[in-house]
């Protein structure tokens, strides 16, 4: 898609100018904006912009825009693998922490019977 093109689809319908929506050459552009992006809508032959549309351009521009959604997916794709990691890690020290915790389970057990023995003693 061409970025100039659609910045100038973007800021006519913003500024409500007329936008000739029978031009073949945009036909395309205006279809990609109105059905998979959502950016404009078309009401009675005129172009009208929506909050994502108002997004991109405060964003500045379709090309801008496009690189804060890639920020984005990057973003969320390294907090993915971190994730995954930190899992596999968890993972990979839970048999050795069950066995701390069935040792400590115990020792408290065997400390317990210990207190109570000497308890039943000073009692006599």
């Amino acid at each position: 898609m061409n970025s100039e093109t659609i910045n100038t689809i973007l800021d006519k319908s913003k500024n409500s100018d007329f936008i000739d929506i029978s031009d073949n050459d945009i036909r395309p552009i205006l279809s990609y904006l109105k059905d998979d992006i959502k950016a404009i809508k078309i009401y009675d032959g005129k172009v009208i912009i929506t909050e994502i549309g108002l997004e991109i351009i405060h964003k500045g521009g379709w090309f801008e825009y496009n690189k804060f959604l890639n920020d984005i997916k990057d973003t969320e794709i390294r907090k993915l693998k971190i994730d995954l990691s930190l899992a596999e890690k968890t993972l990979n020290e839970f048999p050795r922490t069950k066995w701390f915790a069935i040792i400590g389970f115990f020792t408290g057990i065997g400390l317990s019977i210990l207190e109570l023995i000497k308890w039943l003693i000073t009692q006599n």
